[in-house]
């Protein structure tokens, strides 16, 4: 079997007794076992630098990688915190409807406690009030009595019984023949 310096060998012979020239430098060099011997160490050196900078890469490869994962989880969390935004924007515009509902009912209730108000003050000013009947009718059996307020002026109507107090006005009420 052949080794390689053989085979070298017998092909510097080939080139030697085909060429005209003969190349005397490099017959030299590539006859010289020395020779290559110094070359495969160079190249051996050369192999070890080069697994020493594709280590070098590797590591920088790693940390562009990181750096990578990173800027994604940033967009990550930059999209989270548009949500949020969003999110809260909603919520306050809900908020101000709700406050916007809120005020709305709070007015019924300060106009309500108004009315109450105005019907005490009614009631403590015009001390009684004639409910004088002005109308009846029939209705299933029953009769209706329509009655009309001294104090102010507006009608009710009751089945079977009396009012004491006007329920428009809150006067007291007596009814006129009692």
């Amino acid at each position: 079997m052949m080794t390689r310096y053989d085979e070298l060998e017998a092909k510097i012979e080939y080139y030697r007794t085909t060429c005209d020239e003969p190349q005397l430098d490099i017959d030299e060099a590539l006859n010289s076992k020395e020779y290559f011997k110094n070359r495969v160490a160079e190249l051996k050196e050369e192999r070890k630098d080069l697994r020493e900078r594709i280590e070098e890469l590797e590591i920088e490869n790693n940390k562009l990688r990181d750096e990578i994962a990173s800027i994604v989880t940033n967009e990550d969390l930059l999209a989270d915190l548009n949500g949020a935004n969003t999110a809260l924007e909603m919520l306050e515009e809900e908020n101000k409807q709700i406050s916007a509902e809120r005020d709305k009912w709070v007015g019924y209730a300060e106009e309500g406690f108004e009315r109450i108000k105005e019907l005490e003050a009614r009631l403590h000013s015009n001390g009684e009030c004639a409910l004088e009947e002005t109308d009846s009718y029939d209705v299933a059996y029953e009769t209706v009595h329509v009655l009309e307020c001294s104090a102010c002026g507006r009608t009710c109507e009751y089945i079977n019984g009396a009012y004491n107090y006007c329920p428009n006005c809150g006067a007291k009420g007596w009814q006129k023949g009692e």
